[in-house]
């Protein structure tokens, strides 16, 4: 898990007041149309990169390397996150699983 390298408590996104790289995360999501797990496993599929520079904005520089290595972060079976985790197929997803409250509706490709 990446959550030793953060520079910020995942928490902080979802202050009102929020931060100019929480902003950045979510245009990036929103411009996708990201609202679900799968949504994003499938934009990953089609661009290995998405999201690398915005979540690299919230880890310490000292970890930047390693964080590359391991993108994008998919689950394995075991539920881990990591380099090992990408390389095998990713992990069953449930089409409720969605990142934000009422946004399921956006995850619809049309």
């Amino acid at each position: 898990a990446i959550s030793s390298w953060l520079t910020d408590r995942p928490l902080m996104i979802t202050r009102s007041w929020g931060s100019p790289k929480a902003a950045r995360l979510l245009a990036a999501l929103q411009l996708k149309r990201i609202s679900r797990k799968q949504t994003l496993l499938d934009a990953w599929t089609a661009e290995p990169t998405y999201l690398l520079a915005e979540v690299q904005m919230w880890v310490r520089k000292e970890h930047h390397a390693a964080l590359r290595e391991a993108w994008p972060l998919r689950e394995d079976a075991g539920g881990k996150t990591g380099p090992a985790a990408k390389k095998g197929p990713s992990a069953e997803v449930d089409d409720a699983d969605e990142f934000a409250s009422g946004s399921a509706s956006e995850g619809s490709d049309a």
